[in-house]
Protein backbone atom coordinates (compact mmCIF):
# COMPACT_ATOMS: atom_id res chain seq x y z
CA UNK A 1 0.00 0.00 0.00
CA UNK A 2 2.76 2.30 0.80
CA UNK A 3 4.20 1.87 -2.66
CA UNK A 4 0.86 2.71 -4.24
CA UNK A 5 0.41 5.84 -2.17
CA UNK A 6 3.94 7.04 -3.05
CA UNK A 7 3.26 6.34 -6.69
CA UNK A 8 -0.05 8.15 -6.49
CA UNK A 9 1.57 11.24 -4.92
CA UNK A 10 4.26 11.18 -7.57
CA UNK A 11 1.64 10.94 -10.33
CA UNK A 12 -0.38 13.81 -8.78
CA UNK A 13 2.70 16.03 -8.57
CA UNK A 14 3.56 15.22 -12.18
CA UNK A 15 0.00 15.96 -13.26
CA UNK A 16 0.05 19.29 -11.38
CA UNK A 17 3.31 20.27 -13.08
CA UNK A 18 1.89 19.43 -16.50
CA UNK A 19 -1.27 21.45 -15.73
CA UNK A 20 0.82 24.40 -14.56
CA UNK A 21 2.85 24.33 -17.79
CA UNK A 22 -0.37 24.27 -19.84
CA UNK A 23 -1.83 27.17 -17.84
CA UNK A 24 1.43 29.14 -18.14
CA UNK A 25 1.35 28.75 -21.89
CA UNK A 26 -2.30 29.71 -21.96
CA UNK A 27 -1.76 32.88 -19.86
CA UNK A 28 1.33 33.80 -21.86
CA UNK A 29 -0.59 33.46 -25.10
CA UNK A 30 -3.45 35.60 -23.71
CA UNK A 31 -1.01 38.30 -22.61
CA UNK A 32 0.67 38.33 -26.04
CA UNK A 33 -2.70 38.66 -27.79
CA UNK A 34 -3.75 41.55 -25.51
CA UNK A 35 -0.46 43.36 -26.15
CA UNK A 36 -0.78 42.87 -29.92
CA UNK A 37 -4.32 44.23 -29.94
CA UNK A 38 -3.18 47.21 -27.86
CA UNK A 39 -0.23 47.92 -30.18
CA UNK A 40 -2.45 47.66 -33.26
CA UNK A 41 -5.00 50.02 -31.70
CA UNK A 42 -2.33 52.58 -30.82
CA UNK A 43 -0.86 52.35 -34.32
CA UNK A 44 -4.27 52.84 -35.97
CA UNK A 45 -5.14 55.65 -33.58
CA UNK A 46 -1.93 57.52 -34.41
CA UNK A 47 -2.42 56.94 -38.11
CA UNK A 48 -6.14 57.76 -38.34
CA UNK A 49 -6.77 59.78 -35.16
CA UNK A 50 -9.62 57.60 -33.91
CA UNK A 51 -9.64 58.95 -30.34
CA UNK A 52 -7.93 62.27 -30.94
CA UNK A 53 -10.11 65.36 -30.55
CA UNK A 54 -7.44 68.01 -30.97
CA UNK A 55 -8.43 70.72 -33.41
CA UNK A 56 -6.03 73.68 -33.66
CA UNK A 57 -8.77 76.04 -34.86
CA UNK A 58 -10.83 75.41 -31.72
CA UNK A 59 -7.81 76.16 -29.55
CA UNK A 60 -7.20 79.41 -31.44
CA UNK A 61 -10.84 80.45 -31.00
CA UNK A 62 -10.67 79.71 -27.26
CA UNK A 63 -7.54 81.84 -26.89
CA UNK A 64 -9.14 84.74 -28.76
CA UNK A 65 -12.34 84.51 -26.71
CA UNK A 66 -10.31 84.38 -23.51
CA UNK A 67 -8.51 87.55 -24.53
CA UNK A 68 -11.81 89.33 -25.19
CA UNK A 69 -13.12 88.13 -21.83
CA UNK A 70 -9.98 89.14 -19.91
CA UNK A 71 -11.05 92.77 -20.01
CA UNK A 72 -14.37 92.14 -18.25
CA UNK A 73 -13.17 92.27 -14.60
CA UNK A 74 -11.32 95.55 -15.15
CA UNK A 75 -14.22 97.08 -17.02
CA UNK A 76 -16.68 95.90 -14.37
CA UNK A 77 -14.67 97.40 -11.50
CA UNK A 78 -14.09 100.73 -13.21
CA UNK A 79 -17.71 101.16 -14.33
CA UNK A 80 -19.09 100.26 -10.88
CA UNK A 81 -16.88 102.88 -9.27
CA UNK A 82 -17.64 105.65 -11.77
CA UNK A 83 -21.30 104.98 -12.63
CA UNK A 84 -23.79 104.10 -9.89
CA UNK A 85 -26.43 103.18 -12.53
CA UNK A 86 -24.19 100.44 -13.94
CA UNK A 87 -25.07 96.90 -12.74
CA UNK A 88 -23.33 94.11 -14.71
CA UNK A 89 -21.53 93.27 -17.92
CA UNK A 90 -21.89 90.32 -20.25
CA UNK A 91 -20.32 89.32 -23.55
CA UNK A 92 -21.69 87.53 -26.60
CA UNK A 93 -19.50 85.97 -29.30
CA UNK A 94 -22.16 84.39 -31.50
CA UNK A 95 -23.44 85.61 -33.84
CA UNK A 96 -20.68 87.95 -34.90
CA UNK A 97 -19.81 90.76 -34.11
CA UNK A 98 -18.57 90.45 -30.53
CA UNK A 99 -20.98 92.29 -28.24
CA UNK A 100 -20.41 93.71 -24.78
CA UNK A 101 -23.68 94.27 -22.92
CA UNK A 102 -23.58 96.88 -20.18
CA UNK A 103 -26.65 96.37 -18.00
CA UNK A 104 -27.84 99.42 -16.11
CA UNK A 105 -30.78 100.63 -14.06
CA UNK A 106 -31.33 103.64 -16.38
CA UNK A 107 -34.37 104.48 -18.41
CA UNK A 108 -34.25 106.40 -21.66
CA UNK A 109 -35.90 109.67 -20.81
CA UNK A 110 -33.72 112.76 -21.00
CA UNK A 111 -30.52 114.41 -22.23
CA UNK A 112 -28.65 113.59 -19.03
CA UNK A 113 -29.25 109.90 -19.65
CA UNK A 114 -27.85 110.26 -23.16
CA UNK A 115 -24.70 111.86 -21.74
CA UNK A 116 -24.29 109.02 -19.19
CA UNK A 117 -24.78 106.44 -21.92
CA UNK A 118 -22.03 108.03 -24.01
CA UNK A 119 -19.74 108.10 -20.97
CA UNK A 120 -20.34 104.40 -20.30
CA UNK A 121 -19.58 103.46 -23.89
CA UNK A 122 -16.49 105.65 -24.17
CA UNK A 123 -15.05 104.43 -20.90
CA UNK A 124 -15.66 100.80 -21.88
CA UNK A 125 -14.05 101.31 -25.27
CA UNK A 126 -11.01 102.96 -23.66
CA UNK A 127 -10.45 99.84 -21.56
CA UNK A 128 -10.89 97.58 -24.59
CA UNK A 129 -8.35 99.56 -26.60
CA UNK A 130 -6.01 99.67 -23.58
CA UNK A 131 -5.94 95.86 -23.74
CA UNK A 132 -5.29 96.16 -27.51
CA UNK A 133 -8.23 93.93 -28.34
CA UNK A 134 -9.19 95.69 -31.59
CA UNK A 135 -5.91 94.36 -33.05
CA UNK A 136 -7.33 90.84 -32.74
CA UNK A 137 -10.10 91.63 -35.22
CA UNK A 138 -9.73 90.73 -38.86
CA UNK A 139 -10.38 93.19 -41.63
CA UNK A 140 -14.00 94.41 -41.74
CA UNK A 141 -14.77 92.85 -38.34
CA UNK A 142 -16.34 94.96 -35.62
CA UNK A 143 -17.34 94.76 -31.99
CA UNK A 144 -20.27 96.44 -30.33
CA UNK A 145 -20.93 97.96 -26.95
CA UNK A 146 -24.60 97.88 -26.09
CA UNK A 147 -26.06 99.62 -23.05
CA UNK A 148 -29.25 98.11 -21.74
CA UNK A 149 -31.62 99.63 -19.23
CA UNK A 150 -34.34 98.18 -17.10
CA UNK A 151 -36.10 95.18 -18.64
CA UNK A 152 -33.09 94.69 -20.95
CA UNK A 153 -34.27 97.51 -23.18
CA UNK A 154 -31.48 98.66 -25.52
CA UNK A 155 -30.75 102.29 -24.70
CA UNK A 156 -27.71 102.84 -26.89
CA UNK A 157 -25.55 100.77 -29.18
CA UNK A 158 -22.25 101.68 -30.76
CA UNK A 159 -20.09 99.73 -33.15
CA UNK A 160 -16.29 99.88 -33.34
CA UNK A 161 -13.94 98.44 -35.91
CA UNK A 162 -10.51 96.88 -35.58
CA UNK A 163 -7.37 98.90 -35.95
Amino acid sequence: MKVNSNRRRLQEKYKEKVDLKKNKRKYTLEAIIVLLVFIIFVFLDNKHGITSTYDPTINKVDITENQWMSVIPTMDEKLKVNHPEYKTISIDFNPKPIKYYLNTSMQKSNIETEYKLNELILESNEIITLYQLPYLLKENETYEIIVRGKNKEVLKRESFSGI
